[in-house]
């Protein structure tokens, strides 16, 4: 490979290009959707520079020897185990031999799990740039990033790769888990209030007539069983005032 390094300004060339995880002054680490792109291409009988030019390299900073051998590595790679030998081995190997072999059922389990958390890595990508184009100045919010990150997650049922999406996405692991939590928080408070509103109206309405907070509170104790501060009461009946004829008429009906 060529030892040609990388100056200031083509770092910062490169780094701007989609298809770069990361750049140092001596090599580039290539997104997994580029280097499937770089095959599907290639199978279609197209030059390994012309790839490199058509999305968006410039042949002479990165070096012509350079692309040969990413070309010839990354060929070989998926000959031998298709998609998953794309994944960039150095990064997930440990430097250590194995002390016994992998059963089949353990391989296959692997390549599984690998091909999943490609496909995540992919669509995470995706995503990104689909938002990116839609937002001004292609800036997105951190939050809108997080959300993402999550419905993936869920998508795949990939939990264990969480620090790797986040590292795609150039955002903070610690600022996700803390807008996950945030979340769960907010939902759990939200679900509480809907089922505090829902046993509100049944008391609101309860015996054919409608009841003002006080009331609403002493049918709660005295019919119900159940304590509620009269603050918050009135909180969720001025929040759901609009939806009260509605409401009456499903209780009515029952």
């Amino acid at each position: 490979m060529s030892k040609k390094n990388f100056y200031n300004k083509d770092i910062i060339k490169l780094s701007q290009n989609k298809y770069v995880l990361k750049v140092s002054e001596k090599a580039i680490t290539y997104t997994n959707e580029f280097k499937i792109h770089f095959i599907a291409e290639y199978s279609k009988e197209k030059s390994s520079r012309l790839i490199f030019h058509e999305t968006g390299f410039d042949i002479n900073v990165i070096g012509k020897r350079r692309i040969d051998s990413f070309s010839n590595r990354w060929r070989k790679a998926f000959k031998e185990n298709w998609v998953i030998g794309l994944n960039d081995a150095r990064r997930n190997h440990s430097g250590r031999s194995r002390t016994c072999e992998l059963t089949q059922e353990e391989i296959i389990a692997r390549k599984d799990a690998q091909i999943e958390c490609l496909k995540a890595e992919v669509e995470l990508l995706k995503k990104l740039e689909l938002i990116e184009r839609q937002v001004k100045n292609n800036k997105l919010v951190s939050s809108e990033v997080f959300k993402i990150i999550e419905i993936i997650i869920k998508r795949f049922n990939l939990s264990n790769v969480i620090r790797h999406l986040c590292n795609i996405a150039d955002v903070s692991r610690s600022r996700y888990y803390n807008y996950i939590t945030s979340t769960n928080s907010l939902k759990q408070h939200k679900d509480k209030n809907i089922e505090a509103r829902d046993i509100i109206f049944i008391a609101f309405n309860h015996r054919g007539y409608k009841k003002g907070s006080r009331s609403i509170k002493m049918t709660l104790e005295n019919e119900f069983n159940i304590t509620f501060n009269r603050k918050r009461i009135q909180r969720i009946m001025r929040k759901y005032n609009r939806i009260y004829p509605i409401v009456n008429q499903i209780l009515i009906s029952l």
